[in-house]
């Protein structure tokens, strides 16, 4: 009985390799995968959330304009493929030029592997788009591949301010405009109908379990090899 209370002890022991961390990052990623699976489950099983989906269409159709849908068109550009490696691109010569090298390489991992993680996700359920799309695109719908990217990035840039940037100012200046970001380019595709509400809430809920298991792992090389 010690023993075991020992191991739990030391489950919650910040600094450790295996502490505090360890814990964290596992009941966020198991809340995440429960959370990802509930959407899934839900959109295939056409339960509830899968209701909601088609309301919320109705009312998207209603708010449809083409000033705005412009801007939208010009937001979910940002999201998209070209719009995320630019993004990413920049951010990685600031993090190159700082030398901050596990940063750089938390980025290549948590982008670079998203996207083949993405792919899979795509591939597993391959549910189709809605019929009427104001923008043409290709490809399967769930999990929507810009709401993944956009949190999978723009998530890492807000951990990013708060781990590198002393001034508390500086990381609201960052975060609040990152989060923006996060929202307005998955909300685009509902309202582009070129994904279901489902679909960007899983895009979503996988990118965030997707950038919480990248940062750990970095986290757990890094302590790892020491400074």
């Amino acid at each position: 009985m010690p023993a075991f209370q020992r191991f739990v002890e030391q489950r919650f022991e910040r600094g450790e390799r295996y502490g505090l961390g360890l814990t964290l990052s596992f009941v966020v990623i198991a809340a995440g995968l429960w959370g990802f699976l509930t959407i899934a489950e839900d959109v295939f099983s056409q339960s509830d959330l899968y209701e909601i989906d088609f309301r919320v269409q109705e009312v998207v159709r209603t708010l449809l304009s083409e000033e705005l849908t412009e801007w939208v068109v010009f937001i979910t550009n940002l999201g998209g493929t070209r719009g995320t490696i630019i993004s990413a691109l920049i951010l990685a010569g600031v993090l190159l030029f700082r030398r901050r090298w596990w940063a750089l390489f938390g980025l290549v991992l948590a982008s670079g592997g998203g996207g083949l993680v993405i792919l899979g996700l795509k591939l597993l359920f391959q549910r189709a788009r809605p019929v009427e799309t104001v923008i043409e695109v290709g490809g399967y719908a769930f999990p929507s591949g810009h709401a993944f990217a956009a949190m999978v990035f723009y998530g890492y840039v807000i951990y990013l301010a708060w781990r590198l940037v002393k001034s508390v100012f500086l990381r609201i200046v960052i975060t609040i405009p990152a989060f923006l970001m996060i929202l307005f380019i998955g909300t685009s595709r509902v309202y582009l109908n070129v994904h279901w509400l489902t679909d960007v809430l899983g895009g979503y809920v996988s990118g965030f379990v997707w950038l919480t298991a990248s940062i750990f792992l970095i986290h757990m090389i890094e302590h790892s090899r020491g400074p």
